[in-house]
């Protein structure tokens, strides 16, 4: 009697385990489910426990009672991100479980941007997810293109012209300016005025920062040296630039 009685705790216990194991499952797939993006859980034997609908969407996937359990690879071997899933498991996976191990953009036949993101977890396996940012991609091309058209006009032009931060931080010079410095555009954006500019120069040219900065626009004339040493006498304007809510972003 004794022994029953124990076989009937043991019996309690697993099946209080089993609905604690369920409710778990539920609750990740729940949260797998409201993921903005595709998700899908590996283990550590490389097949595949959980996923999202987003998932099989994004990939292309259909839906079927066969994919859980599935090795990870076969499962994405008629994908086009095969190769990104292949390369992450062949690197070396040494690291702190939930970093980033893999990362990548992928863009897909359809014209789809994934941004592809793999992590270790605790126990092994790692989690995968997909993320759509094509428009986010495609923005950046146009911004990309638009600063390309940019370039292209101001280079053009005789005149010196430059972006300058509130920092007071150069983030653009064109052409002219390249010629006048002596230095490629690349090497001149990101320095601080005080980098390019004399303490003589930032001093006499301090009063205008400040006004531009304050939302001022201002045309003035100063003599500068240019760096063989000539005199030059130059007409300068700064326009602030205006962001959100009035702030002065630069000029």
């Amino acid at each position: 009697q004794w022994t029953q009685v124990q076989d009937k705790i043991k019996e309690s216990e697993f099946a209080r385990r089993e609905r604690v194991l369920a409710q778990k499952n539920r609750t990740l797939q729940s949260m797998l489910d409201n993921l903005p993006h595709g998700a899908s859980l590996v283990n550590a034997n490389n097949k595949i426990e959980s996923w999202n609908q987003r998932f099989l969407d994004l990939l292309g996937l259909q839906a079927s009672s066969q994919i859980h359990g599935m090795d990870y690879l076969a499962l994405l071997k008629d994908t086009e991100v095969y190769p990104e899933a292949l390369a992450f498991q062949q690197q070396d996976c040494a690291t702190t479980p939930g970093q980033n191990v893999f990362e990548k953009e992928k863009r897909l036949a359809s014209g789809l941007v994934l941004d592809i993101h793999s992590h270790l977890i605790l126990g092994g396996g790692y989690m995968n997810t997909y993320t759509d940012i094509t428009e986010r991609s495609h923005n950046a091309e146009a911004l990309r293109e638009s600063e390309y058209r940019l370039r292209l006009i101001t280079d053009a032009m005789p005149a010196l012209i430059s972006y300058i931060n509130s920092n007071l931080q150069y983030e653009f010079a064109n052409k002219a300016f390249e010629e006048w410095l002596q230095r490629p555009s690349k090497d001149i954006e990101g320095l601080y005025l005080k980098q390019v500019l004399s303490e003589t120069e930032y001093n006499d040219h301090s009063q205008y920062f400040d006004k531009a900065l304050r939302g001022e626009s201002v045309t003035f004339e100063l003599e500068q040296k240019l760096s063989g040493g000539q005199q030059r006498t130059y007409n300068k304007t700064y326009i602030p630039h205006y962001g959100h809510g009035d702030v002065v972003l630069g000029f």
